[in-house]
C-alpha cells in the first residue's frame, strides 16, 4: 500500500538548495581570508606549526563542505524545477480539451 499523503514543496527545495549555495559561498569568502594567516606570527615555532597544521586542515575540510553544499544545494534546486516539470506535465494531461482552463 502506497501513501497518498506524500508530497513535495518545490518553493522549500528551493529555498533550501539557494541558502547552501549562499553558505557555500561564505565558506569561500572565509577561506580566502583565512590564505594569509600564517602560524608566523606567534613567534614559537612549536606554536607556529600547530597554528600551520590547523589551518590547513581547516581549510581542507572547509573546501569539503562548501563543495558538497554548493553540490546539494544546485541539486535541491534543480529537484525543485523537476517536480514542478512533472506536476505541470499531469495537470496538462488532466485538462480536458476545450475545457476551463
Amino acid at each position: 500500500m502506497t501513501d497518498s499523503s506524500f508530497s513535495v514543496d518545490p518553493a522549500a527545495l528551493r529555498s533550501a538548495g539557494r541558502s547552501m549555495m549562499v553558505l557555500s559561498a561564505r565558506l569561500d569568502t572565509a577561506l580566502q581570508e583565512v590564505d594569509d594567516l600564517s602560524g608566523d606570527a606567534f613567534g614559537h615555532p612549536g606554536l607556529s606549526q600547530q597554528v600551520d597544521t590547523f589551518v590547513e586542515n581547516w581549510k581542507w575540510q572547509a573546501k569539503k563542505l562548501g563543495q558538497t553544499l554548493s553540490d546539494v544545494g544546485y541539486g535541491l534546486v534543480e529537484s525543485a524545477r523537476s517536480y514542478e516539470a512533472v506536476e505541470a506535465q499531469h495537470v496538462s494531461a488532466l485538462q480536458i480539451p476545450g475545457g476551463s482552463k
